[in-house]
């Protein structure tokens, strides 16, 4: 069991730091960290939302207003100015019989005026659209004939973030794959052959770099099945983790912490609210460690519920993590918590990978000592590096990103700590024992 958990963190090399692949600096890496993706094996799996197949490109006559199309051309003339706060470069274009045209238009791009030369044979991608009677195309990207980056591809468009455009994306995730035939592969070789899966590498190379769409699907169920695989395993392994002898915490002392907090609220909690909260008192209570799955909608109370379970298990000398997946919603997260328990003596800290130096060993030095109270960040407080004096309560905040192979991994601390998953997502009967099936369920309508 461990191999496989040891895995989430991609071994052999791709749990190195984004920062390690040419053509991403500091100021890069802190964006792409704000996405979830800090180590290589992040990179890897950061998957396509959508392809775009520019297998053909087309000449200017062959276009389509209102369509996203690959066109070819060549520049006759180039012309920059300002209208009002905009820089726009227009560069007319003829196609190779010299009897169409179209315009070729960008907005804020002034450095382009050095690329862009009369005479140039260029591709361009963008939506192409009728203005007065004349095709203008908005370009997206462009490149000069016979680079072969844009063109004769099915090229995958990355969930992104401003500041990292598609192509920093695609020229860091190509330098991802050439190490990708280090990765074990985490389906067994008879799974694979019974069902005609493809190895690890060869998926990996299919959904971000495809060379038609049947090896692209292929791929994608192989990625698929892969994951559906590895939740049951792991829910396999939780299953038999409540036969072992680690045992759980008792959190029976009273919250004292409870009623202070609950003063400085201007509001009362909900029936709904206080009925959940005493169920995750009583889980807390029983000396098996809790699984619990707090399910409602956003702006139902879940955090406020989540606080309560904190401060139970911080009335009674533990400490208290929050795990969610992304750096963004943990300093979210934080500063909601720190004017939240601002007068009630609680100390809250956040880990991200933004905070180094003396402040991060000042936190890791608190944890350890137990001075703080609840420690806020990504998953990665559940590794190594994060050594908790006395941790009672894992709270998960589970959007997308980690889950299961978390929770499997919290079985193998001794005690185990209660752990508390939440999310916002309605789960149907089938997937909630599919996904979920190691959580007891509560629900706040």
């Amino acid at each position: 069991m461990k191999d496989i958990l040891k895995y989430n963190a991609y071994i052999n090399g791709l749990n190195t730091s984004v920062e390690s692949l040419r053509g991403i600096g500091t100021k890069r890496a802190q964006l792409l960290r704000k996405m979830g993706i800090e180590t290589l094996g992040d990179v890897l799996f950061h998957f396509p939302r959508r392809y775009e197949d520019r297998r053909r490109i087309k000449e200017i006559g062959e276009v389509s207003p209102g369509e996203v199309e690959v066109v070819r051309g060549t520049i006759t003339d180039i012309k920059g100015g300002r209208a009002r706060n905009t820089y726009i470069i227009k560069a007319r274009m003829r196609d190779s019989a010299g009897k169409k045209t179209m315009t070729a238009v960008w907005f804020n791009q002034r450095h382009l005026l050095g690329r862009l030369k009369r005479g140039g044979d260029i591709v361009l991608v963008g939506k192409v659209r009728n203005s007065f009677g004349e095709l203008e195309i908005n370009v997206r990207e462009f490149e000069e004939v016979g680079k072969g980056l844009l063109s004769g591809l099915i090229l995958p468009v990355y969930p992104s973030t401003e500041g990292l455009p598609q192509r920093i994306l695609r020229e860091m995730v190509s330098r991802a794959l050439k190490g990708v035939g280090l990765i074990p592969d985490r389906l067994p070789e008879y799974l694979r052959e019974k069902y005609e899966l493809p190895g690890i590498a060869r998926a990996l190379k299919g959904v971000h770099q495809p060379e038609n769409f049947q090896e692209l699907e292929c791929a994608r169920n192989r990625m698929i099945f892969e994951e559906l695989f590895l939740h049951q395993y792991c829910l396999r392994s939780l299953s038999l983790g409540d036969k072992s002898n680690l045992s759980g915490i008792s959190h029976g002392k009273p919250n004292y912490l409870k009623q202070r907090f609950l003063d400085l609220l201007e509001f009362d909690l909900t029936e709904d609210q206080k009925r959940v909260s005493q169920e995750i008192e009583k889980d807390m209570e029983s000396p098996s460690s809790m699984r619990r799955l707090l399910q409602g909608d956003v702006g139902s109370g879940k955090t406020l519920v989540a606080i309560l379970a904190m401060l139970k298990a911080i009335s009674n000398g533990f400490q208290a993590a929050l795990m969610v997946p992304t750096e963004i919603l943990a300093e979210q997260h934080y500063f909601y918590l720190l004017k939240k328990l601002e007068s009630t003596g609680v100390n809250v800290s956040l880990l991200t990978g933004n905070i180094t130096g003396n402040s991060r060993r000042e936190i890791l030095e608190g944890v350890a000592d137990g001075s703080v109270n609840i420690l806020v960040g990504t998953q990665a407080l559940i590794q190594g590096h994060v050594s908790f004096q006395k941790l009672g309560l894992v709270i998960i905040d589970e959007q997308h990103r980690f889950g299961v192979v978390q929770r499997a991994k919290l079985t193998e601390l001794n005690p185990r700590p209660d752990v508390l998953v939440m999310t916002a997502t309605p789960i149907p009967r089938s997937l909630e024992l599919t996904f979920y099936g190691d959580l007891d369920l509560s629900v706040i309508r």
